[in-house]
């Protein structure tokens, strides 16, 4: 799989309305013609001074509108600039990373980097309980305990309340 195939360009629209609304167009090319699902995409885009100081505000959209998983990272901000007066320290590059479909027959997917993002973080149920001899975490369905006093990776596994790995002295662990 050629991960070069797919290509990445985009342009900056900002509206002058009172506040910033960006909505930078990022087409995704894949030039082998095949069906590929769920590619990484990594782009950097570059924002104006004071656009944006909340990363928590940037999406990305699908061109159906559908909002797109996505983690954002500053890459360098803007400080306060003496010409202009802005004084919240605003994101000057943002790193975008998100997965990308692109249909056989379609040479191009579009997503779209909004500022426009109020929907609350997904919730997770991940949690990490300790003792002395064990640590447990659970996914959700998924749910492990790891040995503090033997190794042997997994102590224990279940799957939706079904244990379907345990270990003991006698036959040892399970990878």
């Amino acid at each position: 799989m050629n991960l070069r195939a797919l290509s990445l360009s985009f342009v900056l629209l900002i509206s002058l309305s009172g506040f910033s609304l960006i909505n930078v167009p990022l087409e995704a090319q894949n030039w082998t013609g095949d069906t590929r699902i769920g590619e990484p995409v990594t782009a950097g885009v570059p924002l104006p001074a004071g656009a944006i100081s909340d990363l928590s505000k940037l999406r990305i959209v699908d061109g159906s509108g559908n909002t797109v998983p996505a983690q954002f990272k500053p890459l360098a901000r803007w400080w306060k600039e003496r010409a202009k007066g802005i004084a919240v320290p605003s994101v000057k590059w943002v790193l975008c990373d998100f997965q990308a479909t692109s249909i056989a027959g379609k040479n191009k997917a579009d997503f779209f980097l909004r500022d426009d993002n109020t929907s609350t973080p997904a919730s997770s149920s991940l949690s990490v309980t300790e003792d002395a001899s064990a640590v447990t975490v659970t996914t959700g369905p998924l749910r492990f305990s790891l040995s503090k006093l033997r190794f042997n990776l997994f102590d224990e596994v279940w799957i939706n309340g079904n244990k379907v790995v345990s270990s003991s002295l006698q036959n040892g662990g399970f990878v």
